[in-house]
């Protein structure tokens, strides 16, 4: 608990810098930042392990995204279904995207696949 609540604040900290630079700068950093996340969740062990099961509902990458929906959600008052938004868009648009260091692997779009379902 206490290790899940320091990764909440330092993760706000920074969504919340990507949001204010997004705003400031008229650039999609916090799109930049949610795709971060999900090429960091395509990456984990855990992830790959439950994206090569024959059928999967990624119990643990849920939990994983579902924190970080939850993190992106809170980092601005009364913005978090916009927030959310940006979170669907990325997702979506990682269908034209392809993982430069794994170019045949599928990992980013099943990543993206959990992001949407949470």
């Amino acid at each position: 608990a206490k290790y899940q609540e320091v990764a909440r604040q330092v993760l706000k900290a920074t969504l919340g810098n990507a949001l204010k630079h997004s705003m400031v700068r008229q650039e999609p950093v916090l799109d930049i930042a949610v795709a971060y996340f999900l090429h960091f969740l395509s990456n984990l062990d855990l992830f790959r392990i439950e994206a090569q099961a024959q059928a999967s509902a990624y119990p643990q990458s849920s939990c994983i995204a579902a924190f970080f929906v939850q993190v992106l959600a809170s980092i601005e008052v009364g913005k978090s279904s916009e927030l959310a938004q940006v979170a669907l868009r990325v997702a979506d648009n990682t269908r034209y995207c392809v993982d430069r260091e794994q170019p045949c692997a599928d990992w980013l779009n099943k990543a993206a696949f959990v992001l949407r379902h949470v």
